[in-house]
């Protein structure tokens, strides 16, 4: 059984459809082997229990696929799992374990962790030494164990290689027989290529080896893939691949696959500013592009200021994301541009030009979203987390105490907390009214009512909320204009309410 745990904001926004494309390629290709699987995602699904109680009689083993923000929802599965049954291998997998391999095993609920963003042929291994006797564990690539007396080992067995081309088609039935009935009603998430070539500072690729190396497939196999969607009658189409556009040749080809196919799909995919070029991306292949459907974009902008853009070494100028803007801006493509703020060396000069540079881009290109400028987290390993701790910052020690600070800090995110951050009150400032100056107010409303609706707030508070929202989202302009960022009442009072929108 494979399991994808809950985010601590899920519940927020109430979400119907989820396609996480780790555990899906996973099943798939487990299950092309001969190993039967069942997927468990938390995220549509809060009846975890129940269907543990109702399967865990018939399973060999469970694998829990977890990002740092997953851990509070793992590690209560875990606990309910070796409640259950104690002898139940679980493997605990993806960028939390990648991070702290040694710390995750060390935990009393896991068992093993796999290293690496390519899983699929260390689990099959794993399973085929634990149930058919064939191996032997240090024979196993990117895997963490421990001895039955509690030592940690670490295989140190070469990567095999894993042809990304020819693993099995996607089945998106394991996403459970109601979504997939019903698959035509949701823009359905594909991953197309894995890993990135580019290094910037702050990214969770930059620390991991394996995610540097780019694969992906071809675009004959892609639009395979793409074909067995539309005959669900899928419509909308997300690639989630980190840089879908690192080949320009593979994107031209897919492109003109589907104009022969006379394949009809909206699609959205990511996009680095620097694409957008004469000599790359211009302004004719965009809308092409946009002709066969490319309705949405994000581009990974992080910063209005030079200097930071270089501390990132995300290889992109102010210049380029105004360009970007300008040529994207005489199209109907809607760019959804991701800033970020709160890292170790930043000013507040440089938070302004963050927010003067997203101000100027919204004129260039009305259409234009934006995402943050969320805060800063650090991953172990990169030039930004060595500062961080320079800075007397102390990360958790154990998987337990990365469970209690997610769940304490991700709905109470604060640059209060954070040790590496000067000037505080103007990041808190940028930080909270975010979301009040970028999302639509309708969105914000609707976000607080789904709020109200799940806490089971009374009609006095739903009223007062949806005044507070126009509210605060006028004041928030204003202290921005005024730069004004002194008597912080109104944040202090209402930052925990900030997670009901910014979902």
């Amino acid at each position: 059984m494979i399991i994808y745990p809950d985010f601590p904001t899920s519940s927020i926004i109430n979400q119907e459809y989820s396609d996480p494309a780790g555990p899906l390629h996973l099943c798939s290709y487990l299950s092309s082997k001969g190993i039967k699987c069942l997927f468990f995602n938390c995220v549509t699904n809060k009846e975890w229990k129940t269907y543990l109680r109702e399967n865990l009689q018939n399973i060999g083993l469970v694998g829990i696929s977890a990002m740092t923000d997953q851990l509070p929802s793992a590690l209560e599965i875990c606990k309910f799992i070796k409640d259950y049954r104690k002898d139940i291998p679980i493997v605990i997998g993806q960028v939390h374990a990648m991070l702290f391999p040694k710390q995750s095993v060390e935990s009393n609920l896991v068992d093993y962790a796999i290293l690496g963003p390519r899983a699929e042929v260390p689990l099959e291994r794993l399973i085929n030494f634990l149930f058919y006797k064939k191996g032997e564990l240090k024979q196993i690539p990117n895997l963490i164990y421990k001895s039955k007396e509690g030592k940690i080992f670490k295989s140190k067995a070469k990567e095999i290689p894993f042809d990304f081309e020819k693993m099995s088609l996607i089945d998106y039935s394991f996403l459970g027989k109601k979504i997939f009935q019903n698959l035509k009603k949701y823009p359905v998430g594909m991953l197309t290529s894995r890993g990135c070539p580019y290094q910037c500072s702050f990214c969770i690729n930059s620390v991991i080896p394996e995610s540097r190396k780019w694969q992906a497939w071809s675009a004959e196999r892609t639009i395979k893939e793409i074909k067995k969607l539309t005959k669900k009658g899928v419509k909308e189409i997300i690639f989630w691949d980190d840089c879908f556009f690192t080949k320009k040749a593979r994107v031209v080809r897919i492109i003109e696959l589907m104009e022969k196919e006379k394949i009809n799909i909206s699609w959205f995919a990511n996009l680095r500013a620097d694409h957008i070029s004469e000599n790359y991306i211009d302004q004719k292949f965009l809308q092409r592009l946009e002709k066969n459907g490319l309705t949405w974009i994000s581009i990974g902008a992080e910063s209005g200021s030079r200097r930071m853009l270089n501390l990132m070494n995300k290889q992109i100028t102010v210049e380029q994301l105004i360009e970007s803007a300008r040529i994207i801006g005489k199209t109907k493509i809607i760019p959804n541009f991701s800033f970020m703020i709160g890292l170790p060396e930043e000013k507040k000069e440089d938070i302004e030009k963050t927010l003067i540079l997203m101000k100027k881009m919204k004129e260039i290109c009305p259409q234009a979203k934006f995402a943050g400028p969320q805060l800063y987290r650090p991953y172990p390993g990169s030039k930004f987390y060595q500062l961080c701790l320079k800075s007397g910052w102390k990360p958790p020690q154990t998987l337990e105490e990365w469970g209690e600070k997610i769940k304490k800090e991700t709905m109470e995110s604060d640059p209060f907390n954070l040790p590496w951050i000067k000037d505080k009150k103007f990041t808190r400032t940028a930080w909270f009214y975010s979301i009040f100056l970028v999302l639509p107010l309708n969105n914000l409303t609707k976000y607080f009512l789904n709020y109200c609706k799940d806490n089971k707030k009374k009609f006095l508070i739903k009223t007062g909320g949806i005044m507070a929202v126009l509210i605060i989202s006028i004041l928030g302009r204003l202290r921005m204009k005024l730069n004004f960022h002194e008597l912080q009442y109104e944040i202090k009072l209402l930052k925990k309410y900030r997670s009901a929108l910014s979902a």
